[in-house]
């Protein structure tokens, strides 16, 4: 049976007022415990991104991590999905989505 969790929304809007005005801001949510977040809070939390809505967030960042066999052991790694606000009054450093981007790939 398909699901959509729909917390996304409540996330934000919790998270986003701790973010300060004057500088980017970033949500981090810890998706380990919703599998279906990296495929169904993209499109939830797209539509929350709006010129007077949220723009203190610069972007959401849904992660969690998966225990992986490798040729030298069991190894850690990241997954991460970046949804970026193209409102925010502050955009995110590029810096931080290179990186955000190149834990998904290492």
């Amino acid at each position: 049976m398909p699901h959509s969790d729909e917390r996304a929304q409540g996330f934000l809007e919790r998270e986003g007022r701790q973010l300060p005005e004057g500088s980017p801001g970033l949500v981090m949510i810890d998706a380990a415990l919703v599998p279906s977040a990296f495929t169904s809070w993209e499109p939830l939390l797209e539509p929350l991104f709006q010129p007077d809505l949220n723009n203190s967030v610069s972007a959401v960042c849904l992660f969690h991590y998966a225990v992986m066999v490798a040729v030298d052991g069991v190894g850690w790694r990241p997954l991460t999905k970046l949804v970026i606000n193209p409102h925010a009054a502050h955009p995110l450093p590029a810096w931080i989505t290179t990186q955000v981007v190149k834990a998904n790939t290492t």
